[in-house]
């Protein structure tokens, strides 16, 4: 599993901070925000992560990328910072490392990173799209109690 959250930090990081001048890859993205609430409150650092389920799209348009802030607010970004995404439908995953470790052990304990598995889908219009609240349910220990290496509880 661990694989998995080093795949997404790996193709996040050349989002984060990358040069001043924004990249022009050609293709038409769209603004696309929303809020992720955990247990109905805001957490920071939530990696909210688009997974085009049209299997022709590749690279960077197949997997958007976006971060919570303090208020669960995020943007999604594709080849730049806050770009926005491109048209299309998408599943939506989760993660968000421990902030208490070095492992990048997922405090959700994985429950959201599966896309096969996700309850939660959007359609990115070809407009801006403000994306419905998202609301994860989570034990509450989970947010306290650092996950256990390969264990999920």
């Amino acid at each position: 599993m661990h694989y998995r959250i080093f795949l997404l930090l790996l193709a996040a990081g050349p989002l984060l901070g990358c040069g001043k001048q924004p990249y022009d890859d050609g293709l038409t993205k769209h603004q696309v925000t929303g809020v992720v609430t955990v247990n109905g409150q805001p957490l920071d650092h939530v990696i909210v992560r688009f997974q085009s389920t049209d299997s022709t799209v590749t690279g960077n348009a197949a997997q958007p990328v976006g971060f919570t802030d303090s208020a669960g607010k995020y943007a999604m970004s594709t080849s730049g910072d806050k770009d926005g995404a491109v048209a299309g439908e998408y599943v939506l995953m989760f993660l968000r490392n421990d902030p208490n470790s070095d492992s990048g052990n997922d405090i959700f304990r994985n429950r959201f990173t599966n896309p096969a598995q996700s309850k939660h889908k959007v359609t990115v219009p070809d407009h801006d799209l403000e994306v419905p609240p998202i609301d994860l349910d989570i034990p509450p220990q989970w947010l306290t109690t650092p996950p256990r290496k390969g264990i999920e509880d």
